[in-house]
């Protein structure tokens, strides 16, 4: 007799563990609710303990795979739009040069009205900066923490009102 069919992943990761990924994803941010549902899944934790710590490393290996994946199609996506964003740019540039050219302010198409017009906004400056009078320029002044003195200074065991040194975190490492 044959097994019945069992969803499973590259991983082989338990219904169990793919259930809590669902029970994660189906909560939509609300946090309180998912440490509830949480905390019901830990209650049996000990069922079994050593199958679900590598049923629960499986999911955290294959959800970071996953979304390595999808970064790595986002670059990809990316640099295709600008690509694509660049072929628009030269086409319009083309198009341009053609109207004035040939002198056209307009031109319709079956599809689409065609218009060389002239930028709006505030009009573009010309600005040799080395020019630029001191009546026309300002300072900016940005205060702001130098935490790279201020950790020396820590180091070097010097007491300060204002800082001090933390507690390192801890994490987990999956290997």
């Amino acid at each position: 007799m044959s097994e019945p069919y069992k969803k499973k992943t590259l991983l082989d990761i338990s219904d169990e563990i793919l259930s809590l990924e669902k029970m994660i994803d189906n909560h939509d941010g609300d946090i309180e609710e998912l440490e509830k549902d949480f905390n019901e899944f830990l209650k049996h934790a000990y069922d079994d303990l050593e199958g679900k710590l590598d049923g629960y490393c499986a999911l955290i290996t294959e959800v970071t795979a996953r979304s390595d994946f999808r970064k790595e199609e986002a670059k990809r996506l990316t640099a295709r739009a600008k690509t694509d964003d660049n072929k628009v740019k030269f086409l319009k540039e083309r198009l341009k040069y053609f109207f004035i050219h040939h002198e056209f302010n307009s031109y319709q198409t079956p599809r689409y009205n065609i218009t060389l017009a002239k930028n709006g906004g505030v009009l573009p400056m010309a600005l040799d900066e080395a020019k630029v009078s001191a009546e026309y320029t300002k300072t900016i002044v940005v205060n702001s923490p130098d935490k790279e003195s201020i950790r020396k200074a820590l180091e070097a065991g010097v007491k300060l009102d204002f800082a001090q040194f933390g507690e390192r975190g801890q994490n987990i490492r999956i290997k």
